[in-house]
């Protein structure tokens, strides 16, 4: 069906974004049924991916299961330092975006450093200079909100609380980033996933970093 809404459409360029690419590491026959599709209806397929450093995709990943299923943060933070995984999520970047560039080729994946305290408009203008043989006015463009923002430390202690039956003992302002992670947990993580982000950045040139950078 979407192969033929793209084919239908007529245009020629034509982006199809989801977070949900990301589970497809596990299945080279998805990826290149992917890959395959858009060239059978006459696109030349190419992958970007946006990667954020390892210790804010761990907070921001947890922060958002603790919603649904009662998991205990330290033990999150150890399954994922001793596996690389957690459930689907990888967080050894290398083998993410050559399970990719298996099937797009070197050639046909980009990778780049996701910076998410960056303002909205900073994404969109990194991925208009990828996509686009021309030059465009960015002023022209229209920057959204940003649509799916982190959820804030309440909503994570409200989850916990609901799954362990407590009340915290004490509140916090209801704009209060979720930031577990001490200095040693960061360390920690850095430590383990410096091997794999130092091969991204020497095949893709991409530069992850052990934390996000303020902008």
């Amino acid at each position: 069906a979407l192969l033929g809404e793209i084919a239908d459409a007529k245009t020629p360029n034509v982006c199809i974004s989801s977070e949900e690419f990301e589970f497809l590491h596990f299945d080279e026959g998805s990826i290149r049924r992917l890959h395959d599709g858009l060239i059978s209806v006459g696109y030349r397929p190419h992958a970007i991916l946006y990667l954020r450093p390892q210790s804010d995709y761990l907070e921001s990943l947890y922060a958002e299961v603790s919603r649904t299923w009662n998991i205990d943060l330290q033990y999150f933070l150890e399954t994922i330092v001793a596996t690389g995984l957690y459930g689907c999520s990888r967080f050894d970047y290398d083998r993410l975006a050559e399970a990719f560039a298996v099937i797009f080729g070197r050639l046909g994946t980009s990778v780049r450093a996701y910076r998410s305290a960056a303002p909205s408009s900073f994404l969109l203008q990194d991925f208009i200079r990828i996509v686009s043989a021309r030059r465009i006015d960015l002023a022209t463009l229209r920057t959204p909100e940003r649509l799916n923002p982190t959820v804030p430390f309440p909503e994570v202690v409200a989850s916990r609380e609901k799954h362990l039956s407590c009340t915290a003992h004490h509140s916090m302002p209801p704009e209060q980033r979720f930031d577990p992670l001490s200095l040693l947990d960061i360390l920690r993580v850095c430590a383990r996933f410096q091997r794999s982000n130092d091969r991204i950045a020497r095949t893709y040139g991409a530069r992850i970093g052990g934390v996000t950078p303020a902008m």
